[in-house]
């Protein structure tokens, strides 16, 4: 069958806790739940790529997130006091993901995790939406509640890693709870990790079948994981053999970093795990506080990069023998890794080239010839921004003009 009818679905004949079976959206706390994440999102989004984005801009933005997340909790607390009977489990979800928007609204002001890739926040984003929508197994075809119940259970590893990431500050929140309750958004991840854990057990009371979906989708995450952490070791391995035989033989009285650059593999696991304590934290394991001192509230964190698979893989890895500076040297002769910088004034994520002009004036007769470049560059962030390009010319070429045109004027 493409559908179920919510009164017989084996899962959903019930919210799991109260025993009611009207659809979500005649549930008018959780319609309004709902309602609020859309708005909450819309003005997370909104401040992020409007290019509005000045000083206050971040504060304005946690307010208004921060905002909506406490007016629905302070809903869920009073029918949950005074009209007990109205409250079902299902009404706490939307009410975890304002909690997540407030969060990473926060950290754009004060930040506690520097930035994660894309794809880490895009995951955050689709295991929201399953989240939601888990509630309406009812109403929605049976291989996609199966499908959002795969997600679910892959978010749960996802949420239990921030939530391990967090740790060393959940003594400090909880003894700072008091200050309009921002320290409480440590907990988030969290809740997200115990209220997951107890959908699922309800779960599968009544259909074994939701819980062969969700563990799926969390061990699908820890395979992958052991996969990354696998080729991470082994690769990083190779590199330190090359360290070491670089250091055993003469190179012709060249740096050993040389050698090491002509035999790696260039790949994109080698630019990662060249660029950990330069781009990429690692945090170091022989510090007892491992997860604070590091990965969270990081010097110079505009130029960080929080990568979860990074930290995990490099957490289970011996060190890289290699210092900084020669990774620095190794990445600069790649060419993937050329125009990596250990220190930049400006990030210049927002900065992309989009059109390319070239023009050549041969004459061989005097064995000569001019050659004219013109980029067109675009900031996306409309705020400082830095880019860094490379021009290759032959011997004996000589550099006669550059200039920098800014919306019409040089």
């Amino acid at each position: 069958m493409n559908s179920i009818q919510e009164i017989t679905h084996p899962v959903f004949q019930g919210d799991g806790l109260t025993g009611k079976s009207e659809g979500r959206f005649g549930d008018p706390i959780f319609r309004c739940g709902l309602i609020m994440v859309l708005l909450s999102f819309s003005i997370h989004l909104l401040m992020l790529y409007s290019g509005r984005r000045t000083s206050d801009i971040p504060e304005t933005e946690f307010f208004f997130c921060f905002l909506i997340a406490v007016v629905y909790w302070l809903i869920l607390i009073f029918f949950a006091i005074f009209r007990r009977k109205q409250t079902n489990f299902y009404q706490v979800f939307p009410g975890l993901v304002l909690g997540l928007i407030s969060c990473y609204s926060l950290n754009t002001s004060l930040m506690v995790f520097p930035a994660s890739p894309g794809w880490f926040y895009g995951l955050l984003v689709l295991i929201s939406i399953a989240f939601l929508l888990v509630p309406f197994a009812g109403k929605i075809p049976e291989i996609l509640y199966h499908c959002l119940c795969f997600i679910v259970g892959a978010g749960w590893i996802v949420f239990l890693y921030l939530a391990i990431c967090l740790l060393p500050l959940y003594p400090h929140s909880l003894i700072l709870f008091w200050v309009l309750g921002l320290t409480l958004h440590t907990f988030v991840p969290l809740f997200f990790v115990i209220f997951i854990g107890i959908w699922f057990i309800r779960a599968v009371r009544k259909n074994r079948k939701t819980g062969y979906f969700v563990s799926g989708g969390s061990l699908t995450v820890l395979l992958a994981i052991c996969i990354y952490t696998l080729a991470w070791s082994e690769t990083l391995s190779e590199i330190n053999n090359l360290h070491q035989k670089a250091s055993q033989k003469e190179v012709s009285g060249l740096p050993q970093w040389v050698y090491i650059a002509q035999h790696i593999p260039e790949n994109d696991l080698t630019e990662k795990i060249l660029k950990t304590d330069l781009q990429y934290i690692i945090p170091p394991k022989n510090d007892p506080d491992w997860f604070n001192s590091s990965i969270l509230w990081s010097d110079r964190q505009e130029e960080r990069i929080h990568h979860p698979l990074v930290v995990i893989a490099s957490f289970f890895s011996p060190p890289l023998t290699l210092n900084n500076g020669d990774k620095t040297d190794i990445l600069k002769c790649n060419h993937r890794g050329r125009h990596f910088e250990p220190e930049h004034l400006w990030n210049g994520s927002g900065i992309r080239t989009t059109h390319v002009e070239t023009s050549v004036d041969i004459w061989p007769q005097y064995r000569i010839a001019y050659t004219e470049q013109t980029f067109t560059i675009y900031n996306s962030s409309r705020g400082p921004g830095e880019a860094v390009y490379s021009f290759y010319i032959p011997e004996g070429s000589v550099v006669t003009s550059l200039s920098l045109w800014i919306s019409g004027k040089e």
